[in-house]
């Protein structure tokens, strides 16, 4: 039997398979990095494009689509009926600097759920309301929820959890969807009402916020881009 000296050993090529495996080992890494880095900006975007804009739609734009249904179901004013985001926007605007405090404190997470759930109960009391005191009772409920899950807590959700580029790419985006929130919600409002009348739609939504927007908003990552 033919030996094999140790100099062919050192001059035989490595074995192809052997020579895939130990490129292949690095590549996967490199891509599987790529991938890790893309799925945190691209679920964080994602839901909170999806919760802002439902969340614009259902709330501020609301009165546009359903102005006359609330001024004749309730008997109000034209002014009223607008005052009621007007007082949604002056409370929001007032405990905006708690609310910015607590989201530093606890994260985007926790305050865009109890955001959720102040929504979700501002739009249940509008379904419920009689006349302008309850109406705008029921705004004022929503102002509690308004720095809490949407623009306010959304920009410093994307700053929280994600770099630099991504947050300011997220925010853009956010931002494009805020401004589609009419687009779909006004006409979506006006058909819902025509088949299921205001107060139905005041409830649905308030449902969308509570089953829908909460468990996206509870999938959103823990703590802050570092972590």
């Amino acid at each position: 039997m033919a030996q094999v000296s140790r100099r062919d050993l050192r001059n035989t090529p490595p074995h192809n398979d052997c020579r895939n495996e130990l490129t292949a080992a690095p590549r996967i890494s490199l891509y599987y990095t790529r991938i890790r880095s893309l799925g945190r900006p691209l679920l964080v975007t994602s839901l909170l494009c999806a919760t802002q804009s439902i969340g614009w739609a259902t709330t501020y734009y609301l009165p546009g689509a359903l102005f006359r249904q609330f001024q004749e179901g309730l008997n109000i004013s034209n002014s009223t009926v607008y005052l009621g985001t007007s007082a949604m926007l002056a409370v929001g605007a007032v405990i905006a600097p708690a609310a910015g405090r607590f989201i530093d404190r606890a994260g985007a997470r926790p305050s865009m759920v109890a955001g959720s759930i102040f929504l979700a109960l501002g739009l249940l009391l509008l379904s419920q309301a009689t006349g302008p005191v309850d109406y705008l009772m029921a705004w004022v409920i929503l102002g509690l929820g308004f720095p809490l899950a949407l623009v306010q807590a959304a920009s410093s959700a994307a700053v929280l959890l994600l770099d630099k580029k991504r947050a300011s790419q997220a925010i853009a985006l956010i931002v494009m969807a805020i401004g589609l929130a009419p687009a779909i919600g006004w006409p979506l409002s006006a058909h819902l009402d025509q088949q299921l009348g205001w107060r139905t739609v005041c409830l649905l939504y308030a449902s969308i916020h509570l089953f829908i927007c909460l468990p996206l908003h509870l999938a959103l990552p823990k703590g802050h881009k570092d972590l």
